[in-house]
């Protein structure tokens, strides 16, 4: 039995993943910051899900995980990067901020959460993916960290204009994820960024038009990449897309 980890596992898509991927049959520790939500969310699912308390910003954290991993189980096969946050909040008028009005320490956060917290769970889970000669990440991102389309006319959600510093941390991931499947080849580790696209959770909001199993499907349909699938690429519902 294949082991997954998903962080930010306790709502929203993080949640829908780990009941996907324990329906496929693997073992899912699912991760969140508080351990009773942890326990709520593995509640609602199969005994093969398994809450663990995880704040991916704390380095001893992290390290507490990875050895609690080594002890229980001495691998994992599936590391999904999910924890995220979006702190571009808009304005009272109902606008979005310039970055030129958002103080670095909402950047600093952001970045914590978004691309440090994949970056420590990507380094602690790599040795095992090393030694097995396996590994699928999945780095959770989205379409507003294409530099591709940032400047799209005519979008809102596109020019530039909106969440930049939530842009800036998944350009930042893209960057990883590319990073990681380079030093993943050799060890058939695949590291992929999947973009769910626009989903109803709290952060897509219930005007989205994917529902989360919709959005969850392609990140589990990822994690089960055979050993010649994709990797270093953004993906959505299966396909490429451009950086």
């Amino acid at each position: 039995m294949k082991v997954a980890v998903v962080t930010g596992g306790n709502r929203g898509i993080g949640k829908e993943v780990c009941r996907q991927l324990a329906q496929c049959g693997m073992l899912v520790i699912l991760t969140a910051r508080q351990l009773e939500s942890a326990k709520l969310a593995a509640s609602e699912m199969t005994e093969h899900v398994v809450p663990f308390q995880l704040d991916v910003t704390n380095e001893e954290s992290v390290e507490h995980f990875s050895a609690f991993m080594k002890d229980s189980f001495g691998r994992v096969d599936v590391l999904i990067n999910n924890a995220g946050v979006f702190l571009d909040n808009i304005t009272a008028d109902h606008t979005f901020p310039s970055f030129l009005d958002l103080p670095v320490s909402t950047l600093q956060e952001t970045m914590n959460v978004n691309v440090y917290g994949a970056v420590r769970m990507t380094k602690a889970v790599f040795p095992y993916m090393k030694e097995a000669g396996y590994g699928r990440i999945v780095n959770v991102s989205s379409g507003m960290g294409r530099l591709s389309t940032i400047y799209a006319s005519g979008d809102v959600r596109r020019d530039g204009k909106s969440g930049p510093y939530y842009r800036m941390s998944k350009a930042a991931l893209h960057v990883l994820t590319k990073v990681t499947a380079l030093e993943g080849a050799p060890y058939s580790i695949l590291a992929n960024a999947v973009c769910p696209g626009w989903v109803q959770t709290d952060m897509g909001t219930s005007e989205a038009v994917k529902t989360i199993q919709e959005g969850a499907s392609g990140i589990v349909w990822a994690a089960q990449l055979p050993r010649d699938g994709p990797t270093g690429e953004l993906l959505r519902d299966g396909q490429r897309l451009q950086w």
